[in-house]
């Protein structure tokens, strides 16, 4: 049976910070695999660019990793209606029973576990591969990496907007297609 750490986000898009998350994983986790998992429909109603651009540049921006360890999962654009983490995990573990799956997530997100739909069983079911976050504490009793670049999908849009280079705060596949797209303009 393989370890999978799902790390899900909206990947809008995909920078350099989930690159070192997912390296992460993989380097200092009981992980055999990494699987990012691009939301089809934010729980939050975020203004995302469409599923399919956002597929493409997760693909992109795992391109130079071994795909037998990292891959891309669109499992959230079959599932009806909203999408919650924890509706999503539970339908992977229906579709793919050889794996144990574990959920990679910011130590940011353990400041927002009351928006969260049954975090607590969240918790409880899935092993967390926490990953530290600038400016957000971290609990005492776990481990967690170091903090993430702090690159954020705001700053990037906002470089986009005011057609300023993006190349140090995603990879360079990313940015080309961002280009080639015309996305975020």
């Amino acid at each position: 049976m393989s370890n999978v750490a799902i790390f899900g986000g909206s990947f809008n898009p995909p920078h350099l910070g989930h690159v070192y998350g997912i390296a992460t994983a993989l380097s200092c986790a009981d992980v055999d695999m990494v699987w990012l998992m691009p939301c089809h429909q934010h729980a939050f109603a975020k203004d995302l660019a469409s599923f399919h651009h956002r597929l493409a540049m997760c693909n992109a921006a795992i391109a130079p990793f071994d795909p037998k360890r990292v891959a891309v999962t669109d499992i959230e654009s079959t599932l009806e209606g909203e999408n919650h983490t924890i509706d999503t995990l539970h339908a992977l573990e229906q579709s793919h029973p050889e794996h144990r799956f574990s959920l990679v997530i910011g130590t940011d997100i353990l400041t927002e576990r009351a928006s969260w739909k049954d975090f607590d069983t969240l918790e409880e079911r899935y092993p967390f591969v926490l990953l530290g976050r600038q400016d957000h504490p971290t609990p005492a009793h776990v481990s967690v990496s170091p903090p993430l670049p702090n690159v954020s999908s705001t700053e990037i849009l906002h470089r986009i907007h005011g057609n300023e280079a993006i190349g140090d705060l995603v990879p360079a596949a990313v940015a080309q297609y961002i280009q080639d797209q015309g996305l975020y303009r």
